[in-house]
């Protein structure tokens, strides 16, 4: 919803102008990508991993914005039902913290592994300082 900035109510109708777009990106570019860099990452190609990193940067990015739009938009009184807030709000907030958790994957891969290739008297704090 939009507030119209002569008189501060809430717009009945954005209409199909900002959708449209929305989903032209979407259907245009986001999916060819995803599609791309999934079939790029099965045959075990940079390529693959390059676009899964920009699509990943992409999804944590839109998604903090549509969080913050979300967070907004309920402080500044838009009336939301329930099941807006979770499909808006909640659902954008889950992809981002999966598509984080990727990211931090990507950016420190040998964090997780770390760990268990340390000698356990190192791990366990036993061993020579």
């Amino acid at each position: 919803m939009i507030m119209t900035s002569g008189t501060g109510n809430i717009a009945e109708a954005v209409g199909p102008y900002t959708s449209a777009a929305t989903e032209a990106l979407d259907l245009g570019l986001v999916v060819p990508v995803a599609v791309i860099a999934a079939v790029q990452l099965l045959r075990r190609r940079p390529l693959g991993s390059v676009l899964a990193l920009i699509m990943l940067v992409i999804n944590v990015c839109i998604g903090m914005v549509l969080i913050a739009q979300g967070i907004a938009q309920l402080v500044w009184g838009v009336p939301l039902t329930a099941g807006e807030i979770i499909t808006k709000m909640l659902t954008f907030a889950a992809l981002t913290l999966v598509a984080g958790g990727l990211l931090a994957r990507i950016a420190h891969p040998g964090a997780s592994n770390a760990a268990r290739s340390r000698p356990a008297s190192i791990v366990r704090g036993s061993g020579p300082a």
